[in-house]
């Protein structure tokens, strides 16, 4: 659970100034490359505008039962680009399942991020349809 919440902080915080518009969850097997060279060149994160803005929150029925087989990566859409996590879906089954209902549900579409702290801590906070940590 611990490994789970510090990839998806680690994968949130390099976002910085993200607005999510839309999260995906996916089975396939991710061919993401975490290895990297020194002569590597870091691009400059380029930011489209977007048209979010706070809402009220979707009503999302809860999952009946837990899933078989939870998704291996979630897809953060993002207007400065995609975010993709990892997921450990043996080590943290409800936590997936609750997580692939909202996002199944649309419940992160289209919504802002409401709190970035570089201060102290570093958090970074999206996902709340009325954008102040409320929803």
């Amino acid at each position: 659970m611990k490994r789970l919440a510090l990839l998806v902080v680690a994968a949130l915080f390099t976002s910085l100034f993200v607005t999510p518009t839309t999260a995906t969850a996916e089975t396939k097997k991710s061919k993401v490359s975490t290895t990297s060279t020194k002569k590597e060149r870091v691009e400059k994160v380029r930011c489209k505008a977007t048209k979010s803005a706070a809402q009220n929150p979707l009503r999302i029925s809860p999952p009946n039962s837990i899933l078989k087989r939870g998704p291996r990566t979630i897809t953060l859409q993002t207007n400065c680009g995609d975010i993709i996590i990892q997921t450990f879906f043996k080590q943290a089954p409800v936590t997936i399942t609750v997580l692939s209902t909202l996002i199944n549900g649309g419940f992160y579409n289209k919504t802002l991020c409401h709190r970035l702290t570089t201060e102290g801590i570093f958090v970074l906070q999206c996902g709340d349809p009325t954008a102040k940590g409320t929803g």
